[in-house]
């Protein structure tokens, strides 16, 4: 996905976010991490679309963390866009 599909989707509705959660230590055998787009479209269940790190790196800089969970073993965040990113859009 390039970064505009990307924008549109978190647009598109106030549920859409990118998620992201590790696993074990960083640098240690058996650590995992990733992160996905979260996506509603009306369903019960969203959609999620594995982000590769290269397409979180170009929406990085207009996402915000709103919730952290967990610890350093086993936990994650939640990525929303920032204001200036949703007010740029309109």
């Amino acid at each position: 996905m390039d970064r505009e599909s990307i924008l549109q989707v978190l647009r598109a509705h106030p549920d859409n976010c990118i998620r992201a959660f590790h696993r074990g230590r960083a640098g240690r055998s058996g650590y995992s991490e990733g992160k996905v787009l979260v996506r509603h479209y009306g369903g019960l269940i969203p959609d999620e679309i594995v982000l590769k790190p290269v397409m979180f790196l170009k929406v990085q800089n207009d996402l915000c963390v709103t919730e952290r969970w967990g610890n350093d073993l086993l936990g994650g965040c939640t990525w929303r866009l920032s204001s200036a990113a949703g007010e740029a859009a309109e």
